[in-house]
């Protein structure tokens, strides 16, 4: 067994760290079923135990295999395993994979991933590994917050009794971020220093910026605290993954899966009775009974409900999404499915001020934008030309996950498109 420190660890581990998953199976749909699940995060957080403890490290690929399917019996422990596999065609694979996207494709794929996660992909959906290069084992687990989300779930049920709007919302807040403690990133922050330490730091590689007119320097700082612990943020949103996926794949199996985002999915069959509640904590239920909706890409779309539409268009303001409407979209649509590799200009003229923190940055370093009452003006773009996280036909109204035949193929992909394709086009106004 090879020798490495915690830092080492801790960024071997980060690799098995991801979010939620969130595609386009198909674009258009009639009649279906929006389903989202009652407090995805806490309940996998409360349901659960998770890896605690210094771990044991195997750099030698044949143990490591050995060790992962003696886990595979045992179920003693948890850990990750960052191995070569296998996954077959199959319309939902279940492996996340980082791209430049988080991506779930199928062929000769490579990563770092739960123990938890990749035994499903084994038993539930053919994956073979095909070669392991290390594995990381706790042997301690424990319910690390079933106490906290239990007190915090509590908490929020008796404020919706008392019509307490304000301590509700703290609460379903704390609920949903507090896990993400565990896995902040220790290496991108900053720290303030008085002036009167200028000369100390100034010729460093920590330095970043003095401002003389308040006084203060900003430096490169490391966050060194117990309370980050990557091993429990990743499994808790494997976890997650993993109760999606099970969805999904019922779903397919009983018509079809149109989108989904992390905690929801839109399909055209009812879930079975046991996967329903209205108010159990882990379980779905019916937000939303759908007449049409069209998914464009990962969080742009719209649905109409008892005649009313609801828009979704990741990065504009709420005001212009208030303005854009079915036609709006089958337009999109429509360039999409005549293959344009448009950049269409969705929002104009954005207005807003930068950070008082941002200001002041720039203008100590000189930097245009340093004004803190100064107005930005920005314009948001569609790059319909953009290669989305599955294999898009959008004339077919069918996609595919992207298909990986070696791992050369596989290291090589990339999601980045053309860059020279025209843009600021605003063909819909805004």
């Amino acid at each position: 067994f090879s020798e490495i420190t915690y830092q080492q660890l801790e960024l071997k581990i980060r690799e098995a760290y991801t979010g939620g998953r969130t595609e386009v199976f198909k674009p258009v749909c009639g009649k279906a079923y929006y389903y989202d699940v009652n407090s995805l995060y806490p309940s996998v957080m409360i349901n659960h135990d998770f890896p605690v403890g210094f771990p044991e490290y195997i750099d030698d690929g044949q143990v490591a295999l050995i060790k992962f399917r003696k886990w595979m019996q045992d179920k003693k422990g948890l850990g990750f395993i960052r191995a070569n596999v296998y996954v077959p065609p199959q319309k939902i694979p279940p492996l996340p994979v980082k791209l430049g996207k988080l991506a779930f494709v199928t062929g000769h794929i490579s990563g770092t991933w739960t123990f938890t996660e990749l035994e499903y992909a084994i038993v539930n959906c053919g994956v073979e590994i095909e070669q392991v290069q290390e594995l990381i084992y706790f042997k301690k687990t424990y319910p690390v917050f079933k106490n906290f989300i239990g007190t915090m779930y509590k908490l929020k049920e008796q404020a919706t009794i008392d019509k307490n709007k304000s301590l509700r919302e703290f609460a379903k807040l704390i609920l949903n971020t507090a896990y993400g403690w565990t896995g902040m990133r220790r290496d991108d922050k900053t720290a303030l220093r008085d002036i009167s330490l200028l000369e100390r730091w100034e010729n460093t590689d920590r330095f970043l910026y003095c401002n003389e007119e308040l006084g203060f320097l900003e430096i490169r700082d490391i966050v060194m605290t117990d309370t980050v612990q990557v091993q429990v943020a990743a499994y808790v949103t494997s976890y997650a993954r993993l109760v999606l996926l099970d969805a999904l794949r019922t779903q397919a199996e009983k018509g079809e899966v149109y989108y989904c985002d992390t905690d929801s999915m839109v399909c055209s069959a009812p879930l079975p009775d046991e996967f329903v509640d209205p108010v159990r904590l882990g379980a779905w239920d019916v937000e939303h009974h759908i007449e049409e909706a069209i998914f464009l890409q990962p969080k742009v779309y719209m649905f109409r409900e008892d005649g009313e539409d609801n828009i979704k268009f990741k990065g504009i303001t709420k005001a212009r999404q208030k303005e854009l409407d079915y036609d709006f979209y089958k337009r999109l649509l429509t360039l999409l499915q005549h293959g344009e590799m448009l950049k269409v200009e969705v929002e104009t003229g954005r207005k807003s001020l930068p950070t008082l923190a941002v200001a002041q940055k720039r203008h100590a370093l000189g930097k245009k934008g340093g004004d803190a009452n100064q107005l930005n003006v920005m314009s948001k773009s569609m790059n319909l030309g953009a290669k989305q996280k599955r294999n898009i036909n959008y004339q077919a109204n069918v996609s595919t996950p992207w298909h990986m035949e070696s791992l050369e193929e596989f290291n090589s992909f990339s999601f980045e498109t053309n860059n020279s394709t025209p843009s600021g086009m605003n063909l819909f106004g805004g």
